[in-house]
């Protein structure tokens, strides 16, 4: 990768033991998990990496929507209704964008920004730990029943 990206950044600071300008070591070991199966994961792909203009720290985001799969959560009290379907731009909370069939099921990418503090992730809270997210991305394509 070119000198000046997350990558570089993370492998100095892996050297010299302190993290680099405007990133913790949390941010800095959440992008290590993020590269152990980069076949798969490849986290870099929606939440950037690259110093922003002039040498901004990295945003960990792109701020697109995607849809991911994420399974239901049982302890949202709603997804106990079978015919209950979170659709995300699409509804049931909003109505504006429920005749684009193309952006139903689509959630905002958020930040990686301090993901090693935060203990529920996802648009509905689904996972506790970033062990299971990181596991959820590895077998999605290949267990998607699990």
């Amino acid at each position: 990768m070119a000198s000046g990206s997350g990558i570089d950044a993370d492998a100095q600071s892996q050297r010299d033991g302190q993290p680099q300008r405007g990133r913790s070591r949390r941010e800095a070991a959440a992008q290590r998990l993020c590269r152990h199966n980069p076949d798969k994961g490849n986290c870099a792909k929606c939440h950037l990496d690259a110093p922003g203009p002039g040498g901004r720290p990295a945003q960990f985001a792109d701020f697109s929507f995607i849809a991911l799969g994420v399974p239901r959560n049982p302890e949202i009290p709603a997804n106990r209704d079978p015919k209950y379907f979170d659709l995300g731009l699409c509804g049931p909370y909003r109505s504006d964008l429920a005749k684009e069939t193309g952006f139903c099921g689509m959630f905002k990418s958020p930040t990686l920004r301090n993901v090693a503090t935060r203990s529920v992730f996802f648009h509905n809270g689904r996972f506790h730990k970033l062990e299971d997210v990181l596991r959820f991305y590895v077998e999605r394509d290949t267990k998607p029943g699990k």
